[in-house]
C-alpha cells in the first residue's frame, strides 16, 4: 500500500507543475508539501527527521537568497548582456 501512495506522490510531482500554472509558480511550497506527504505515507516522519531538516538547508537557502538578490539587482544588466550574445 505504501508503494502505491509513493507512486501517486511521484506522479503528482512529475505532472502537476506542468499541468497547473499555480503549482509551477509555487513550486518550492508544492515540493515541500509533497515531501512531507511522502514522509507521512512511508511512516518515516519523526522528530529527528524534522530537526535534521531544520539544520541542513540553511547553506543552500542562503546561496539561493543571495543569487536571487543579485539577479534582482543586476537583472537589467544581465538581460542586456544576453541580448548582445
Amino acid at each position: 500500500m505504501v508503494i502505491y501512495g509513493l507512486l501517486i506522490v511521484l506522479l503528482l510531482v512529475l505532472v502537476l507543475p506542468f499541468a497547473i500554472k499555480k503549482v509551477e509558480e509555487n513550486l518550492e511550497a508544492f515540493l515541500f508539501i509533497m515531501g512531507i506527504t511522502a514522509c507521512i505515507i512511508a511512516d518515516k516522519m519523526s522528530l529527528p527527521l524534522v530537526l535534521k531538516a531544520l539544520q541542513e538547508p540553511w547553506g543552500i537557502a542562503l546561496a539561493v537568497l543571495l543569487a536571487g538578490a543579485l539577479f534582482y539587482l543586476l537583472g537589467e544588466h544581465f538581460s542586456v548582456f544576453l541580448d548582445r550574445l
